[in-house]
């Protein structure tokens, strides 16, 4: 309860509270570009196409924020265009350079796609209506320091998430699936706020990934304003 209670808001400013980046840039969703790699977890989107990609993503929840007042930065940076090995290490460094320039920056959204298995290996498809449209369900991601990560904030983070949640989910239970916390940081300490958000599956349309992600974004920006 305190955790829902926590108070992380910020007051709207000209100067940029967000930072949006993906680790994962090539993450994609179904369409018709799409390429597939043979791999353990079966076959799994990956596609440099900004349409069908992370990228677009990216943009829907910036579009969500800027609809409710908050200005973001959208970092389009391919972290993972020379192999998913390294793309946090990466990204940590592009963190690091926007928060230089930025000091305004409060939050770090890091936008994922998931990749949901059955026992058989099929692809599961995240997803749940909202208003009549078909919606990819989001799954909030905390970093802790159970790993022996130094990670002290990590708890600010969990309060974010846990409130993110609950504005996602105020008309429709399943659009937010439960917060999940790992034992690895994802650089998230690197920020005042930070969370990674799973928009959807691969077996997921990009149209329902965009649509999740803009009121992903809209929601977001209501748990910062204090809503």
């Amino acid at each position: 309860g305190a955790l829902l209670k926590t108070d992380i808001t910020a007051s709207p400013t000209y100067e940029p509270l967000v930072l949006v980046l993906h680790t994962h840039t090539s993450e994609g969703y179904l369409s018709q570009n799409a390429t597939y790699i043979d791999g353990d977890l079966g076959e799994i989107t990956y596609t440099e196409d900004e349409e069908f990609n992370m990228l677009a993503v990216g943009k829907a929840f910036i579009t969500g924020l800027n609809k409710k007042g908050i200005t973001a930065i959208h970092c389009t940076v391919m972290h993972d265009e020379a192999g998913l090995s390294g793309s946090y290490e990466r990204a940590a460094q592009n963190i690091r350079f926007f928060r230089e320039h930025y000091p305004s920056i409060r939050y770090v959204v890091d936008l994922h796609r998931d990749a949901i298995l059955t026992t058989d290996g099929e692809y599961v498809r995240a997803v749940t209506e909202v208003e009549g449209k078909s919606v990819a369900q989001i799954l909030p991601v905390v970093g802790s320091d159970a790993g022996g990560w130094e990670h002290d904030a990590w708890e600010g983070n969990l309060s974010l998430a846990l409130q993110l949640r609950q504005m996602l989910n105020q008309n429709n239970n399943a659009l937010c699936r439960p917060v999940m916390i790992k034992r690895s940081t994802y650089n998230q300490e690197m920020a005042p706020y930070a969370i990674l958000l799973e928009i959807g599956t691969g077996a997921n349309s990009i149209d329902e990934a965009i649509e999740a992600a803009t009121l992903t974004g809209e929601a977001f920006a209501k748990v910062i304003l204090g809503y």
